[in-house]
């Protein structure tokens, strides 16, 4: 089952887990980057609902 994080205002700082799909959803809503591993972002790249960026990582 996917998380949900609630809505709230405009977030600053560090955002840091140990679960992928909370880190990939703040990715997939354009809150910021995240390292992640190619199998949880395989399909969103295919759809193009996220971008590669820093590859030598």
């Amino acid at each position: 089952m996917p998380a949900k994080l609630a809505r709230c205002g405009r977030l600053g700082g560090n955002f840091r887990s140990n679960n992928t799909e909370m880190l990939r959803v703040p990715a997939l809503d354009d809150i910021g980057i995240a390292l992640l591993p190619t199998w949880a972002v395989a399909e969103p790249l295919r759809a193009r609902a996220l971008r590669s960026v820093l590859k030598t990582f």
